[in-house]
C-alpha cells in the first residue's frame, strides 16, 4: 500500500478537485489540459494560489516553487481552468510543507534577519499581520524599498513572485512574497560613488566582458546564488552599480540588455534575467525610487551575465539574421506554453509576449518560439 499522501497534499488534492468540478459543472471543457477552453476565472486561480500558499516557498534545499507564477502566466497566456488545475496536481507533488515559525520577527527586528534564509515562517507571520495592520498599499510602500538591494535574491525569484502576486491583485501572496524576498534577501553590494560611463547597458556589458577580473570565469556551481554571492565578494564587481548613469535608469535600455543576453545564449541564468526585467515593469508602479530600483536590476544583471562567463553577445548583423526568420505567431507559441509541464517554459513565453507587447523586440518572439519547441 502506497504511504498516505502529507496533509497539505491531501487537502490540496481535495481542493483541486473541487475546483475542477466547479470548472466543469459550469460549462468549461471537459477535457483536461485543452489549450484552447475558455480563459481561467478568477475564483480558480484564487483559490489555486491561495493551496500553493500552505506549501514552502523553496523545497531541496534551495529551489524556488514556481507554482504561483506559473499559474499567472499560464492563466494570462490563454489558459482553462482544468489546465490550471491539472497544473496545479502536477507541480504540487514535488513541493514540500510550509515550515513552522518559530520565533517573532517584528518591525523592529526585521532588518536584522534579512538573508538568513531560515526565517521565512517566521517573516510570512510578520507580513500577514502587517497587512491587515497597514493595508496592501502600505505593506509595499512600508517594506518593498528596503528590499530593492536585494533584487537578485533567490536568483530572482522573489520578485519575480511578488510582481505576478501584483499582477494578480492578491494581498495574500504579496505578503507571502515579500516574506520570501525578505527571507532570501541577496545584495549585491551597495554603490560606490565611482564615475558612471555614458553608455547604454548593452555595450556596459560588452565592457564587463573585456575587464581581466570578471570576464570568462568558472564561478562556484551549485545554485545561481552562490556564483552571485562570489561575483559580489570580487573587488572589481563594486564599482559595476555605479556604471549605468543616473539619467539611463530606465527600463527600456535594461529590457534591451536582458533580452540580448538571453537571445544571445539560451543560457537558464539568462532567463531569469528576463523575466525579471519583466517583473520589475510589472512593480514599477508600486516603486517610490524607480531609478533606484532599476540601478540594482543593472547590477543583478550583470552579475548574471558574469556568472554564465560573459558569453559574446550577438552583433547587429548576427541579430538582424536571427529576426529574419520566419516566426510562428505568439497565438501558437502561447499554445504550445500552455501545454508545457515546463514553468520556465510557461514564464519565459509569458513574460516575453508581454515584453514585446511594449519594446517591439524581434529577439522577444524568437526567444519565445525556441523555448516553446515551435522552431529549431
Amino acid at each position: 500500500m502506497a504511504p498516505p499522501l502529507p496533509i497539505a497534499r491531501r487537502g490540496l488534492l481535495r481542493s483541486l478537485l473541487g475546483l475542477l468540478g466547479a470548472s466543469l459543472t459550469s460549462g468549461l471543457s471537459s477535457r483536461v489540459g485543452q489549450a484552447q477552453a475558455a480563459p481561467a476565472s478568477t475564483q480558480v486561480i484564487t483559490r489555486l494560489l491561495e493551496n500553493n500558499r500552505h506549501f514552502d516557498a523553496q523545497y531541496r534545499g534551495g529551489l524556488s516553487n514556481h507554482l504561483s507564477m506559473a499559474l499567472v502566466a499560464l492563466q494570462r497566456l490563454g489558459a482553462s481552468d482544468a489546465r490550471l488545475v491539472e497544473y496545479s496536481q502536477a507541480y504540487a507533488k514535488r513541493l514540500e510543507p510550509q515550515p513552522h515559525a518559530t520565533s517573532p520577527i517584528t518591525s523592529a527586528t526585521y532588518a536584522a534577519n534579512l538573508g538568513t534564509q531560515k526565517r521565512f515562517a517566521d517573516y510570512l507571520v510578520l507580513f500577514n499581520d502587517e497587512l491587515r495592520r497597514l493595508g496592501h498599499p502600505q505593506l509595499l510602500a512600508t517594506y518593498l524599498p528596503s528590499l530593492l538591494p536585494g533584487m537578485a535574491a533567490a536568483a530572482f525569484h522573489a520578485m519575480i513572485r511578488l510582481a505576478y502576486a501584483l499582477q494578480a491583485n492578491d494581498a495574500r501572496e504579496t505578503a507571502f512574497s515579500l516574506a520570501y524576498f525578505a527571507d532570501t534577501y541577496q545584495p549585491l553590494g551597495a554603490p560606490t560613488g565611482s564615475a558612471a560611463i555614458s553608455e547604454p547597458p548593452v555595450e556596459l556589458l560588452r565592457r564587463i566582458g573585456r575587464t581581466h577580473a570578471l570576464a570568462h570565469r568558472t564561478w562556484r556551481g551549485g545554485l545561481i546564488v552562490n556564483s552571485f554571492a562570489d561575483i559580489a565578494a570580487e573587488p572589481a564587481f563594486a564599482p559595476v552599480i555605479d556604471w549605468l548613469p543616473a539619467g539611463a535608469a530606465s527600463l527600456t535600455p535594461l529590457a534591451e540588455a536582458a533580452a540580448l543576453i538571453y537571445a544571445s545564449t539560451g543560457d537558464f541564468t539568462a532567463l531569469h534575467g528576463l523575466t525579471s526585467t519583466h517583473s520589475l515593469r510589472i512593480a514599477w508602479p508600486h516603486l517610490p525610487d524607480p531609478a533606484a530600483a532599476a540601478r540594482y536590476q543593472f547590477q543583478a544583471l550583470c552579475a548574471a551575465y558574469i556568472s554564465i562567463g560573459t558569453p559574446p553577445l550577438l552583433s547587429e548583423a548576427e541579430r538582424a539574421r536571427l529576426t529574419r526568420q520566419a516566426l510562428p505567431s505568439w497565438t501558437e507559441i502561447s499554445a504550445a506554453a500552455i501545454r508545457s509541464s515546463d514553468e520556465h517554459v510557461i514564464k519565459l513565453v509569458y513574460s516575453a509576449r508581454e515584453e514585446d507587447a511594449v519594446y517591439h523586440n524581434p529577439l522577444y518572439r524568437h526567444a519565445a518560439a525556441r523555448k516553446a519547441g515551435v522552431i529549431g
